[in-house]
């Protein structure tokens, strides 16, 4: 899937001395094609349905029930500041930098990763398998069944997306802005990212 989401729907702010450049980000996917995206110049929520007033967003998500859900300043207390949104058994919590789920109603209570992912000596291992081999600086981190890779070598920065066999390019250079949270799982696996153009963000989602 392709969309172009043009700068009239998602406002842009070029960079200037005092700040980088400023556009939407916080990708959520959803059932049946439905997307959204939070602009923080406007300060709304903008989806396939259209777009509604709302303040600064932490995370968004859809549950499998297709309810989007928000992780904002109004977040229960004891949920930090950097947790971001997951299902889990059904339930949707915000999970905290620690690793720790936190239902929405404010309780808290131990939320277990789907996947561990060791980095060591450049290489990246996923449940025991060698999936990525290379030299310099390198991360990753799992999102359903991809494994996100982001390198560093001789001071160029590249991003990969693998699963299985598959092997996708995300954008790094050339973007008019870097969004925040652009990466983004589909409910039927795929994986969907936003990527800042010229002409207005390119909102690409691809088959597992």
């Amino acid at each position: 899937m392709f969309l172009l989401l043009p700068y009239s729907d998602l406002a842009f702010l070029p960079a200037t001395e005092e700040r980088p450049a400023l556009g939407s980000g916080r990708l959520a996917l959803g059932p049946d094609g439905a997307w959204a995206v939070y602009d923080p110049v406007r300060r709304r929520i903008v989806s396939d349905t259209g777009g509604v007033a709302h303040g600064a967003v932490d995370d968004l998500l859809y549950a499998t029930d297709g309810t989007l859900v928000v992780l904002d300043e109004t977040r229960p207390g004891l949920v930090p500041s950097g947790s971001f949104l997951a299902e889990w058994d059904g339930e949707v919590v915000a999970v905290d930098p620690f690793g720790n789920g936190h239902p929405m109603d404010g309780s808290a209570r131990l939320l277990k990763p789907p996947h561990t992912l060791d980095v060591a000596e450049g290489v990246v291992r996923r449940d025991g398998v060698v999936v990525f081999r290379g030299e310099g600086r390198v991360a990753a981190r799992a999102l359903g069944e991809w494994v996100l890779v982001d390198t560093l070598v001789d001071g160029r920065a590249s991003r990969l997306a693998l699963h299985g066999d598959t092997r996708v390019s995300l954008p790094v250079a050339g973007r008019r802005y870097v969004p925040e949270d652009d990466v983004a799982l589909a409910p039927d696996g795929g994986l969907g990212w936003l990527d800042p153009r010229e002409d207005g963000v390119h909102l690409v989602v691809v088959a597992p």
